[in-house]
């Protein structure tokens, strides 16, 4: 997975998603990553980071787990914690389990 976030961004502006939920999710990703400290690019950056963060797979549990681990120290990370709001909130729009899951169907709906 290599797209940029601004692809999304692109698509979002255009409403080439095929559903509100679609496109719900992808308003979360971009505040999520907006949010994050550090300066990202790419999705796969973005999943790659919090794979790092998490110490595994990208689902719920492991992020209300990251999310309890930030709000302990909201000084060094409110924005961390922000950010995992926001890819939180995605889970409630969508069956999938994990983070990798949702975007590679998103990328795959709009490679097709």
């Amino acid at each position: 997975m290599t797209k940029n976030l601004n692809d999304f961004f692109d698509h979002l502006e255009a409403h080439n998603f095929q559903n509100e939920a679609d496109q719900q999710i992808v308003k979360k990703l971009l505040e999520a990553e907006e949010n994050w400290p550090v300066s990202i690019d790419r999705v796969s950056q973005f999943l790659e980071l919090l794979e790092k963060e998490i110490g595994g797979v990208i689902n719920e549990r492991s992020l209300e787990e990251l999310l309890k681990k930030y709000n302990q120290n909201l000084t060094k990370y409110a924005w961390n914690a922000e950010s995992i709001s926001y890819v939180l909130d995605i889970f409630k729009l969508t069956e999938e389990t994990t983070l990798n899951n949702i975007c590679s169907r998103l990328f795959n709906k709009k490679n097709n």
